[in-house]
């Protein structure tokens, strides 16, 4: 079907972005975040470090937020300053 072409494509943007885009330009100890499925039922929300990001880990209704150097596991959640020292 064409929902699954179009699955398939982004799957593989989102596999680039966080192969080649992002690692080239980024630390690979920044946190990406995964939200899925935002304020439904089945919602997951995962934090990896960015090493550890694989394009599955998106789909169509996956939002997809990078930290900056700055960004900070605080037990459960994810914290960025809101100013920076570094110019990140």
């Amino acid at each position: 079907t064409f929902r699954t072409r179009t699955f398939r494509t982004r799957t593989g943007t989102v596999h680039r972005a966080t192969t080649s885009i992002l690692r080239e330009e980024c630390s690979p100890h920044q946190l990406i975040m995964f939200a899925r499925n935002v304020s439904r039922p089945d919602q997951m929300l995962l934090t990896v470090n960015l090493q550890e990001a694989r394009g599955e880990m998106a789909d169509m209704r996956t939002l997809v937020l990078l930290g900056n150097s700055q960004t900070r596991r605080v037990g459960p959640f994810v914290y960025t300053p809101r100013f920076s020292t570094d110019g990140a």
